[in-house]
């Protein structure tokens, strides 16, 4: 994944984030940032397991979703 579409998934997860909601983001997003945001409920109300939500994110995020989270929580743009 480049510099550019991690920019993408951190800049949807924060904006979630902010807004406590993830309804206007696509499915992956979606999925991507209930993951980093730890909200297991989330993933319930889109019908999916934890093990389906990597699955749909895919191996080509998945080292970048505890990035995102620790950037979130540190406060990096």
């Amino acid at each position: 994944m480049s510099e550019a579409e991690y920019t993408h998934l951190l800049r949807k997860c924060r904006e979630a984030k902010m807004m406590n909601d993830y309804h206007v983001l696509l499915t992956g997003e979606r999925l991507a940032a209930a993951i980093v945001l730890n909200k297991p409920h989330w993933l319930q109300e889109q019908g999916y397991t934890l093990a389906e939500a990597f699955d749909r994110v895919g191996p080509i995020w998945w080292p970048l979703l505890l990035r995102a989270q620790r950037d979130l929580r540190d406060g990096i743009e």
